[in-house]
């Protein structure tokens, strides 16, 4: 197995940690609204691995495709791309077909990483807010 990036791995943690805190929140509204079972919990759980995992997978797949030609990092994107749409749906699908998973309970983890990928530039752009400016005034530029 390749070598995993900095990068791929500190998005890669984003999206988990968004996909898990949602999985719970879903946990919650099934407990509030009195339709919790053990179904929802492996829902959640089957439907984490899948969205984790596939996010993974395209992060891996960048990563191999950086330095490519641009027709070979083409077909590398779009053969990943579809395999990972067909491996959410087979999963989305057995969410709703197979007794022991929640339907719902599958979706929203594999929904997840498109909010955590979209809320990406708002948290990073809040932490740069935050940050204390230069107490000396000049930029950081140094004067030789």
């Amino acid at each position: 197995m390749a070598n995993v990036s900095e990068a791929v791995r500190r998005e890669t943690l984003w999206v988990a940690a968004w996909t898990l805190g949602l999985a719970v929140v879903t946990q919650i509204v099934f407990i509030i609204i009195g339709q919790w079972g053990w179904d929802v919990l492996l829902g959640s759980v089957f439907g984490c691995a899948v969205a984790i995992g596939c996010f993974f997978w395209l992060g891996m797949t960048v990563q191999k495709a950086v330095g490519r030609p641009e027709a070979e990092a083409k077909q590398i994107f779009q053969s990943s791309h579809a395999m990972r749409f067909l491996v959410q749906g087979a999963a989305l699908a057995a969410g709703f077909a197979v007794t022991w998973l929640n339907g719902w309970a599958v979706l929203v983890p594999i929904l997840s990483p498109q909010i955590a990928v979209r809320l990406r530039p708002l948290w990073k752009k809040g932490l740069e807010d935050e940050t204390p400016e230069d107490p000396s005034g000049d930029g950081g530029e140094t004067v030789d």
